[in-house]
């Protein structure tokens, strides 16, 4: 069985910025972590594991 590969999702692309100090990202985070929570509580972003609580 081979594995899938899929696309990252917006979230993950929003963490991935956020973990190379993308200015915009930084100025605000709060909404990428406010849809991580909703969306994606726990996501892997390359070799990062996020992991949100509310």
């Amino acid at each position: 069985m081979t594995p899938q590969s899929c696309a990252p999702s917006p979230i993950a692309e929003k963490l991935a910025r956020l973990y190379a100090f993308d200015d915009e990202i930084i100025a605000d985070p709060f909404p990428v972590y406010r849809a991580m929570r909703a969306q994606e509580p726990v996501i892997r972003v390359s070799s990062v594991v996020a992991v949100s609580r509310s």
